[in-house]
């Protein structure tokens, strides 16, 4: 059995060794840091489709097809719908949030022009016209 003394030795040990508190992250002046000067000079250009820039790595030299809706007695702005060709495929994107809508099955042979009506989209591909409503062929 320990004595009194060495368990009064081995309490002071770990109380006389004490830790110092961690140090806070000094603040950085924004002047001096090469990422904030980036993004200060980011922020000077153009921001036309910067969020955007991925659709145009996936999409091929077609040019999209545009489409605007509004409904009478709306209370938000009118829709706008974007189609782009992905070689034998094509997607439907909302213009507002770019979200993507649809993406179309893989048409025979690639694609040479795509139109949009109502709800229907109409692809060219080859000797074909093939007419897709809600992404389906119909």
């Amino acid at each position: 059995m320990p004595s009194r003394d060495s368990i009064a030795a081995t309490d002071d040990s770990t109380s006389d060794v004490s830790t110092p508190p961690p140090r806070k992250r000094l603040r950085q002046d924004p002047s001096s840091t090469s990422k904030m000067q980036q993004n200060a000079a980011a922020k000077k250009e153009p921001r036309l489709f910067v969020p955007f820039r991925a659709l145009g790595l996936i999409t091929n030299h077609l040019p999209f097809a545009l489409q605007t809706r509004s409904f009478k007695g709306a209370a938000e702005g009118p829709r706008v719908h974007l189609l782009t060709c992905l070689g034998r495929s094509w997607a439907l994107w909302e213009g507002g949030k770019m979200t993507l809508l649809f993406v179309g099955p893989d048409a025979p042979d690639q694609i040479t022009s795509m139109a949009m009506d109502g709800d229907a989209v109409w692809v060219a591909a080859s000797t074909f016209l093939i007419k897709y409503i809600r992404g389906k062929e119909d």
